[in-house]
């Protein structure tokens, strides 16, 4: 699993909270499995989505499946009453990023690779983040 961001731009940020932050910071988002591509969209909520998947994966081995809750999504397109269609769900053998929307899954992973996949997409979107938006940003990044 790869996520991958482009376009990162905070142009509609009105201040520097949490809700604004999570709302307002965007970047075009995909998620691949290999070269096949599991989800795309242009101007979704990256900041959010990293945070929460690195608070899902600090929860260690006992995770559930990560299902991403976002007020920013609430009434989108790419929801259910503001849950994400892309899930990240337990299978025999790992780890399977799952799209309900479109019916596709993914490779069944490790939890070592869903987590170096989190890792890297995180860690490059805090760069990213700081070099476009200053060294304040990283206080989401914790």
């Amino acid at each position: 699993m790869e996520l991958r961001f482009s376009a990162l731009t905070g142009e509609a940020l009105t201040n520097r909270s949490e809700g604004d932050v999570f709302v307002n910071v965007e970047a075009d988002l995909a998620v691949l499995d290999g070269d096949r591509e599991i989800f795309a969209e242009v101007r979704f909520p990256v900041v959010e989505l990293a945070v929460a998947l690195r608070g899902w994966k600090a929860q260690g081995d006992g995770r559930g499946a990560f299902v991403l809750e976002s007020v920013s999504l609430d009434g989108h397109e790419l929801s259910e009453d503001g849950t994400w269609w892309v899930r990240i769900v337990p299978v025999d053998g790992g780890w399977q990023v799952v799209n309900d929307a479109e019916e596709l899954a993914g490779s069944v992973l490790s939890p070592d690779e869903i987590d170096r996949a989190i890792d890297e997409f995180a860690g490059t979107l805090r760069q990213s983040s700081v070099d476009l938006l200053g060294p304040w940003i990283d206080e989401f990044f914790g």
